[in-house]
């Protein structure tokens, strides 16, 4: 239940845009892009609510559609699975507003968020990039990467081959990615 407790957060933050690393250029180009039909279904976490679910459909031949449904409500990701060397990673972006006029949506800058993910054939796992983690590592400078704060919120400005830099060198950091959450493919 932690974990579900933990990745509910993440989403809400993702949306809300609060404390995961965020990036206005996304984690992959066209040659890193995979897609995995293991990972199309509906996926829960043990202990679960029933009505609570993520669910990804078939994009474009390299996205897949996220629908999200929470406690909170819905929400929609575009979702790409990136392959950097041997890891693999999801690429979250907001589908968008869909609540106020042009106007107020227009002042909302889209970015982009990750994780790390092992996929199996009926469950994957999945770590988030530990923001705590990440800001204390720029304030120090061990990672020295393009970058804007907000309001105390990271924000990449950097190129993508930057940012896969950074990922590729930690991706076996378990403090960079910690504890992965569990999701079982929901048996209908």
């Amino acid at each position: 239940m932690k974990s579900l407790k933990l990745l509910l957060l993440f989403l809400v933050v993702v949306v809300m845009s609060g404390c995961v690393v965020r990036s206005l250029q996304p984690l992959f180009t066209e040659k890193d892009l995979v897609f995995k039909t293991e990972l199309v279904g509906t996926w829960t976490q043990p202990d679960a609510k029933a009505e609570e679910y993520w669910q990804f459909e078939k994009g474009d031949e390299t996205s897949y559609k996220l629908i999200y449904k929470g406690e909170d409500g819905t929400a929609e990701f575009d979702v790409h699975l990136v392959k950097l060397k041997n890891n693999f990673f999801l690429d979250f972006l907001p589908t968008g507003l869909k609540e106020g006029n042009d106007f107020y949506r227009f002042h909302f800058i889209e970015s982009h968020s990750f994780a790390r993910i092992w996929i199996e054939k009926d469950s994957f796992r999945m770590s988030v990039l530990n923001y705590d983690w990440f800001s204390k590592m720029i304030d120090n400078g061990k990672i020295k990467i393009a970058h804007e704060k907000v309001d105390d919120t990271i924000i990449v400005t950097a190129a993508t081959k930057d940012l896969q830099k950074i990922l590729i060198k930690y991706a076996d950091d378990k403090e960079a990615f910690p504890e992965a959450s569990a999701w079982n493919r929901k048996k209908e």
